[in-house]
Order: structure tokens, then C-alpha cells, then sequence
């Protein structure tokens, strides 16, 4: 398969360009460590196959803040998951070491999103209405600091549930008190007012990849909640613009968006075993988890 040329993508005028601010118990947000090296990289093959580094055993950490932050660093396009839209089927004795004709060439962009409902209903239309400063994208793959243990598919994104106490944001604000165009899009118009709404990504597909790829039973999984916290609102509000774009645009299929949460830092995985973690999950989603897949 021939690479699909991507352009380079500029982080929008109203996009954070500093870490977020300190948010529950993170003063840095893990997921966007993890992703953050993952920006400009082009893949073109299977990562190599996933090697746990040896080290003395810990205690892991068990606060880790489900949704502490919004996508740390929403592969919002992980832009080549972008690009990734068709591949070969997973091939044990090529993974990571020699080209294939059918591999896709993926060109993975990252963008951080603050903790915030507000920027969610900002940011989020970007991702999915090309233009001179927002290329489209073949996939959106949103990432968020989740419970300790394993890396978390999660399946779908429900309406409501951000307005009770304890679902505030960076900025004290739940996420029922929203109105106009943003919210509408996104509440009404985005998803006929349904309850909630599925991924495309076929995520047993992926876990199943994973695990040929060298990860642990368990380490990855699929998740039927992702918390009802900002991480659930921007998995909605993301599936919600994909399918209005494609329906103003006639267009027979949606962008696929698909959330990962990961892990706090250390519990179990460094933070460059979650930035491999995910390049795995980016390939395995592209050439494994769409209907385009083979």
C-alpha cells in the first residue's frame, strides 16, 4: 500500500502549548508523558514486539485517578492513525524487523487537551472539520490516565452522568452546565439523542493482536466504562462530531475514534513501556480494529 501523505499538523490557535496545570494527584498528566514522544513518527511496519524491562519489584500505587486527565495527549490524531486505514494481517515473523507490501504508513500527530469540559467542546470539532490549520484524519485515538494495572479499550461513550458532585473539572465545573451550539452538536444533534454510542474499533481484534505482539494476558483489555468523567465526555463528544461530519458529508462511514485509558506511572509500566504500549495499540487498531482491516 502506497504511504498516504499527511501534512504536519500545528497545534490550533486555542490549544494548550504547556503541560496542564496540576490535577488531582498528577502534577504532570501520565498520559501525555506517554504520548508526547509519539509526535512526527511515521509507521510504516509492526513495532517490535513488546519486551517487558526487569526490575525490582514495587508496590504499585492504587489511586490512580480514572480520567485524571483528559487525554493526556489525545493522539487526536494520533494524525496518522492517521492514514492507517488498511494493513496486513499480523504476521509473527516479520513483526518489527522487515517490510511488508500490504503495511500501511501511518503518521501519528499528538495534541493535549486540558482536563476542562469547556476545551472539550472547543477542541474536540478540530480534530474533526479540515482545514488549512486541521488536516482531516483517517482515525482519532483519545488517550487518558485510568486506573493502575492494564491499558483499557474502552467501548463506548454515554450522554450523561457529568453533572453529579465529584465530576468536576480542573476549573470546578461539572460537565451538565453547558449550553449552546457546542453542547448541542454534541448532546443533541451528534447522536439523535441516544444514551450512549459504540466505537467502531473492533477492540477483541486489538487485545488479540496485543497479546501475539508480546503483552501479557490482561495488560491490555476492553472496558464498558470509562468512568463517566471528562475521559467518558470527550469518548462521546469525539463520536458525536465524527458522525455528524460524515452526515453532512454524505459520507457513508465515520472517522473512527476509539479511547484508551492507560495506567498511573509505575503501576505497572514506565513511561516508555506505556509510549511503546501505545504505538502497538495505534498499529493494531489501524491494521487490525477497522472494518477496513484485513
Amino acid at each position: 500500500m502506497a504511504p498516504i501523505p499527511i501534512p504536519a499538523r500545528p497545534l490550533p490557535p486555542s490549544s494548550p502549548s504547556r503541560p496542564l496545570r496540576p490535577f488531582r494527584q498528577y502534577k504532570t498528566n501520565p498520559s501525555w508523558e506517554a504520548i508526547r514522544p509519539l509526535e512526527g513518527k511515521v509507521l510504516d511496519r509492526p513495532p517490535a514486539p513488546f519486551k517487558r524491562a526487569r526490575r525490582h519489584a514495587t508496590k504499585a500505587s492504587t489511586n490512580g485517578g480514572v480520567g485524571g486527565g483528559v487525554d493526556g495527549g489525545s493522539s487526536h490524531g494520533i494524525n496518522g492513525v492517521d492514514g492507517a486505514t488498511d494493513g496486513a494481517a499480523f504476521d509473527s515473523g516479520t513483526v518489527g524487523t522487515s517490510q511488508h507490501d500490504d503495511y500501511p504508513t501511518i503518521h501519528l500527530s499528538t495534541l493535549l487537551v486540558p482536563v476542562s469540559y469547556a476545551s472539550v467542546l472547543t477542541l474536540v470539532p478540530t480534530l474533526h472539520q479540515p482545514s488549512p490549520a486541521s488536516p482531516s484524519y483517517d482515525l482519532i485515538i483519545h488517550v487518558g490516565v485510568g486506573s493502575p494495572g492494564s491499558l483499557k479499550l474502552e467501548q463506548r461513550g454515554r450522554r450523561f452522568g457529568y453533572e453529579k458532585e465529584g465530576k468536576e473539572d480542573k476549573d470546578g465545573r461539572l460537565g451538565g452546565g453547558y449550553e449552546g451550539e457546542e453542547w448541542d452538536n454534541v448532546v443533541q444533534w451528534g447522536h439523535d439523542g441516544v444514551e450512549e454510542v459504540g466505537t467502531a474499533v473492533k477492540g477483541k481484534k486489538v487485545v488479540e493482536w496485543m497479546r501475539k505482539w508480546g503483552v501479557a494476558e490482561g495488560e491490555v483489555t476492553t472496558s464498558e466504562d470509562a468512568g463517566l468523567y471528562l475521559c467518558e465526555f470527550i469518548n462521546f463528544a469525539s463520536l458525536g462530531w465524527a458522525q455528524r461530519v460524515a452526515r453532512s458529508s454524505e459520507s457513508s462511514t465515520a472517522t473512527p475514534v476509539q479511547f484508551l485509558h492507560v495506567p498511573p506511572v509505575g503501576t505497572p509500566f514506565s513511561v516508555d513501556e506505556l509510549t511503546a504500549l501505545v504505538q502497538g495499540v495505534v498499529w493494531a487498531v489501524a491494521t487490525q480494529g477497522l472494518e477496513t482491516s484485513k
